[in-house]
Formats: structure tokens, C-alpha cells, sequence
């Protein structure tokens, strides 16, 4: 009190072993003034208020935080995990070989909208490009069987090779003239064959 030389205030342990916040003013306003007037209150009273304010300040702020944070799960729920949920799915399925899946989500302007929108513009092309392929597939089935059964009704013997000279097919004409079964003379080489005969 006395360093301070003019009001203050201090907390320390009153008499009677309670925490207390006192307060001290000079009596006389002469400098060389040894008289003090000391009040003191229980901290315990003087924090109270500010305690509750404080308790009650926390409980709503987490409160409200764990409304936002139930709030974003569930729109994150919502407007992401579902429709990436829906995607994945669509995308396992066409991992199956089923190119007739899409996503049914809408194609909106928003990233997930544009990215079902892609996906589905995706599937349609794999869908289209594998009914071409499978037509195409049979057309080329078809002229094999036709090509087939020319080679092996010719009475002539018709074989042919590739750019190395090996025998790449042989109809069963050819194959009787050179005193071999077809499925021998595929990949041996034609002037071998025939001149070593």
C-alpha cells in the first residue's frame, strides 16, 4: 500500500483464510499521509457474475458449434456424399461391363451437376462405341465364315502368307497337294514347304 502512495487495488487471503480483492484510498491528501481506508470483498462475489457470463458465453458458442458442424454433415450429406455416392456406384457397375447405367443426377451448372453430366455423356459413348464394335465384330464373323467356306469348297489349292513368307491360311486343297493336314502348314514357310517336298 504504501509503494503505491495513492488508491489501488490487490488479492490476497483476508484473516479469515478467504480469497478477497481489497481496495485502498488515502484518508488525507497529504503526501506524508500514513492512514488508508481498506475495503474487502470475497473474489468468489466480486467474479460470480462475470463467471456465469463466462460459463454461459461458452455453453452457447459450443453449442452453436455443434449445430454447424451437424448442419455441414448433413449438407455435406446432402448436396456431396450422395451424389458422389451415386457416381461411384454408377461407376462399379460400369466397371461390370454394364453400359447402360447412369448416374440420374441432374446436370446443373454446379461441379457435381457438370462432372454427372460428363459421366453420363461417357456412358453414352462407351454404350454406342461397344454396339458399333459388336457389329462390326459379327460383319467380320460373317466374312470370315463366308471366306471359310470359299477356301474350302475351291477345288484349287489357295493359301496365304504373311510378310515373312509363313503360311497364314491354307484351304484343304492345298493342303492335300502338298501331303499335309491344314491345321500342319499354318506358320511354316511357304517356299520351304513346297519346294522341299
Amino acid at each position: 500500500i504504501r509503494q503505491s502512495q495513492g488508491e489501488g487495488t490487490f488479492d490476497t487471503d483476508g484473516l479469515d483464510g478467504i480469497r478477497r480483492i481489497f481496495a485502498f484510498t488515502p484518508l488525507f491528501s497529504r503526501p506524508a499521509c500514513c492512514a488508508y481506508a481498506v475495503v474487502g470483498v470475497p473474489a468468489e462475489a466480486v467474479y460470480a457474475k462475470s463467471n456465469r457470463a463466462f460459463v454461459r458465453n461458452i455453453s452457447l458458442m459450443s453449442g452453436m458449434g455443434l449445430l454447424v458442424l451437424a448442419l455441414a454433415w448433413v449438407g455435406g450429406n446432402i448436396l456431396v456424399l450422395k451424389r458422389v455416392r451415386a457416381l461411384t456406384s454408377v461407376a462399379k457397375r460400369m466397371g461390370q461391363h454394364d453400359l447402360t447405367v447412369r448416374s440420374g443426377l441432374p446436370h446443373d451448372d454446379e461441379e457435381m451437376g457438370q462432372l454427372a453430366s460428363s459421366f453420363d455423356e461417357m456412358a453414352d459413348n462407351l454404350e454406342e462405341w461397344q454396339k458399333h464394335a459388336l457389329q462390326s465384330r459379327h460383319e467380320i464373323e460373317k466374312l470370315g465364315y463366308r471366306n471359310q467356306l470359299i477356301l474350302d469348297l475351291a477345288g484349287e489349292g489357295i493359301c496365304g502368307v504373311d510378310r515373312e513368307g509363313l503360311i497364314t491360311f491354307v484351304n484343304p486343297a492345298a493342303a492335300a497337294m502338298l501331303g499335309y493336314r491344314v491345321d500342319e502348314l499354318l506358320g511354316l514357310p511357304l517356299h520351304q514347304t513346297v519346294h522341299c517336298k
